[in-house]
């Protein structure tokens, strides 16, 4: 999942400081990536796992990864009109996507 550091802040509820933080590329004009990484709070974890989890169903549903990212970033009029990311920050959120994601494969009216 190719996301920008902004978009990855949003769903999990921190800024982009503390991503740029906890994942630390080297200085430019070193060869190669050399990241620097530092652990994420049990908090930031569960929001990585769950924005995770809901990725890989999005790619079940939608059927390939870009499909999946396309949608994770579009508004959605079944998320009034918010963007699935950005409903991840907490569980309730997850659960409404998981739920939307399940009613497209189920063919369901949104």
């Amino acid at each position: 999942m190719d996301l920008s550091v902004k978009l990855l802040a949003e769903s999990l509820g921190l800024s982009e400081r503390t991503i740029r933080y906890r994942i630390n590329r080297a200085p430019a004009g070193k060869k190669g990536v050399h990241l620097n990484v530092r652990y994420l709070t049990g908090d930031e974890t569960e929001r990585s796992y769950r924005a995770y989890m809901v990725f890989r169903r999005a790619k079940e549903v939608l059927g390939n990864a870009t499909n999946a990212q396309i949608w994770m970033q579009t508004e959605q009029r079944a998320l009034g009109n918010k963007t699935p990311l950005s409903m991840l920050v907490r569980d309730v959120g997850a659960g409404t996507v998981l739920n939307t994601l399940g009613a497209i494969e189920d063919g369901g009216y949104l």
